[in-house]
Formats: structure tokens, C-alpha cells, sequence
């Protein structure tokens, strides 16, 4: 009977033990198929195309990682948890307590969104983004977006595109009121992000922005800031800008969203929005010969009836500064080495737009 007892007590524990492989398989399975779904959503083209789906995966698969690392004992797993959940609740509550601001929405042409608020005490540097909630719309939801203004104004402008589902609700929230503009309680929490150059020091005195579409948003910011800077006593010698857009103009989303526009010659054709460079009040952004701060703008797509360029602010004549076709980025670099740069000169060179336009510019 004893023997007995004994074979009957290791059989039962041979069959715990059994069973506990099992279970700490299928957790180790389950546990690492998360993970790989995380990393899998994790990729630029998902994060750019399909952001609402994205996030939510991101937080499903996040809940499942924590939770099968429980079952599996990987308690490794709750230092990074913690450490997240720490930054989380210290960024939620200083978003709270510091950066709660009133913010003025205004919708713009080509599905543009303008936000701006003042900027109190807050300080920047140009070519930084925040992330922005807008507790209106959801209050789990913080998106980041460039700032486009300039760190010396006194209030902060944010110009954001209308890429994605939450965009759109925002711009169809705006767009519904009768001045196409309103002010909407916002959080934001930052700012976040440099320039891969460092335009903080003297180091540079030539520089040369490229941007492409929306992607002006951080160029902006940079270019006034340095202007600030060099009204200041910066020593800077040559900056030149470049912007390309498509031809995105249509004169039913100019019209029907904002029938007091004024267009004149000065400005940028409605093609180029945000319209942010204020050009018909900054002439040294124009292309004199002896100034320093320079700009060219392309219009790469441009396939309407010339009897139509009236409608869409276009003025060859008036607007010597615009260019049509894609820019000859090796012929930019080469005219702006020959003109001013003698041996050796250090010229900082940022952009900001599509892919195609950086892995240009790189090359």
C-alpha cells in the first residue's frame, strides 16, 4: 500500500509538472507573438498610412505583453512597464497642471489645420514638435506635430495637414462652425526632438533648407529663428530655402471654406499652404542678389488651363521667386558652393518632406 501511495504521489506530480510546461509554453508563445506583432505594427509605413490602427494594436498587444508575462514569470518585463507608467503619469499630469491652454482652430485651404496659442513662459527650439490632445475630440488621443512658428514669437502656431482619421474629425469639427474657426480647450506635452545639426552654436554660417509639402512647418520655425538670430548679431553669411509642393489646389475647397479670402500677386499661390513664409511683408525672403536669406519655391505639378492660374494666385510675372518642375537639387548645391563658400566652409543642410525629396537630398 505505501509503494503504492508513492507511485500514485509521483505520478501526480509528474503530471503538475507536466502541466505547468504546458502553460508556461503557450504563455512563452502567446507572449512572443505580441511582442513580434508590436514590432510588426511598429514599421514607418503603418505608423504614416494607418495611425488609428496602429495605436490601437499598440495598446491591445501592450496590455497582452504584460499580462502574459505574469503568467510566464517574466518579471523582467515590470522594470520597463514601470518605468513606462511612471513617464506616462508624470507627462499626463504635468500636461494637466502646466500646459492646459485655450487654442484657436482655424481651417485653412488644401485641408490644412492652423492652431495657435500663446506661448507664456514656454520655451522651444525651432524644428522641435509637441504632442497635442484636444480633450473635445478624445482625451487618449495626443498626436505629434512640428511647430511652425518661431521660438521669439509670442504666440505658438502649429499648421497640421489632414493626414488620418482624427485629423479629419478635428478639421470637420472646425469647418462646421460659421467662421471656420473656433477655440477648443487643448493639452500639450513637450517639446521633444532636435536637428540632427546643431544650429544652437556659430559652428554655421551657411545653411540650406529643403522641404517638401507640409514639411515647411519645421523649416519655417528654423528660418525665422535664424533671422531672429542674425538680427541679433548672428553671424550668418548665406541661408537659402527651398520648397516644393504638388499642384493641390482646388477652387471648391478655397471658396466653400472661406469665401472672405484675399488673394493677391504678393502672396503665395493657394497651392502652397500653410502660407507661413509672409512673403509680401518680408522682402529679404525674396531673391535679391545681395541678400542673405533666400528662397525658392516649386510648383512640381502644374497641369491647369492657363486661363485658371488667376483662381489658383498664380502670376508668373508678379511672382519672380516661384519655379515650375521639380528643383535641380545637384544644380542648388553646386550654385550656392560657387557663389559665396570659399574652401572648406561648413554648410548645414536639413529637410523635411517626403521620402522620394529626402533620400533625394541625401544622395
Amino acid at each position: 500500500d505505501g509503494g503504492e501511495d508513492e507511485y500514485e504521489a509521483g505520478r501526480d506530480k509528474g503530471n503538475k509538472n507536466e502541466t505547468d510546461g504546458d502553460e508556461a509554453r503557450a504563455s512563452g508563445w502567446i507572449l512572443q507573438a505580441a511582442v513580434f506583432g508590436l514590432v510588426a505594427f511598429s514599421f514607418s509605413p503603418i505608423r504614416r498610412l494607418f495611425f488609428e490602427i496602429f495605436y490601437r494594436v499598440h495598446v491591445i498587444l501592450f496590455i497582452v505583453v504584460i499580462i502574459f508575462a505574469l503568467v510566464h514569470e517574466a518579471t523582467i518585463v515590470y522594470i520597463g512597464a514601470g518605468i513606462w507608467l511612471l513617464d506616462f503619469a508624470y507627462r499626463s499630469v504635468a500636461a494637466a497642471i502646466w500646459n492646459e491652454h485655450k487654442a484657436t482652430f482655424t481651417v485653412l485651404p488644401a485641408n490644412v489645420i492652423k492652431v495657435t496659442f500663446p506661448r507664456g513662459m514656454w520655451k522651444y527650439k525651432g524644428g522641435q514638435y509637441l504632442f497635442l490632445c484636444v480633450p473635445s475630440l478624445s482625451i487618449f488621443q495626443w498626436h505629434p506635430f512640428s511647430i511652425s512658428s518661431s521660438p521669439a514669437e509670442d504666440t505658438v502656431s502649429l499648421h497640421i495637414r489632414v493626414l488620418g482619421g482624427w485629423t479629419r474629425a478635428l478639421y470637420n469639427m472646425i469647418d462646421k462652425s460659421t467662421e471656420k474657426s473656433m477655440e477648443l480647450g487643448i493639452l500639450f506635452e513637450g517639446p521633444h526632438g532636435e536637428t540632427t545639426v546643431n544650429l544652437d552654436d556659430h559652428t554655421y554660417e551657411h545653411v540650406i533648407l529643403i522641404s517638401g509639402g507640409i514639411g515647411i512647418t519645421p523649416m519655417h520655425s528654423i528660418m525665422n529663428s535664424l533671422k531672429e538670430q542674425y538680427k541679433r548679431g548672428r553671424p550668418l553669411k548665406k541661408v537659402c530655402n527651398v520648397w516644393t509642393v504638388r499642384d493641390r489646389f482646388m477652387i471648391n475647397s478655397v471658396y466653400s471654406t472661406n469665401s472672405k479670402t484675399n488673394m493677391s500677386v504678393n502672396n503665395l499661390p493657394m497651392s502652397f499652404q500653410p502660407d507661413i513664409l509672409h512673403i509680401d511683408s518680408d522682402q529679404e525672403l525674396l531673391s535679391g542678389t545681395d541678400s542673405i536669406f533666400k528662397s525658392r519655391l516649386y510648383l512640381t505639378k502644374l497641369q491647369r488651363n492657363k486661363d485658371e492660374y488667376l483662381m489658383a494666385n498664380i502670376s508668373k510675372e508678379m511672382q519672380p521667386w516661384l519655379r515650375y518642375g521639380r528643383p535641380d537639387l545637384k544644380r542648388i548645391f553646386q550654385g550656392f558652393c560657387r557663389d559665396s563658400l570659399p574652401p572648406r566652409t561648413r554648410v548645414a543642410v536639413l529637410t523635411c518632406g517626403p521620402k522620394g525629396l529626402v533620400n533625394a537630398v541625401e544622395k
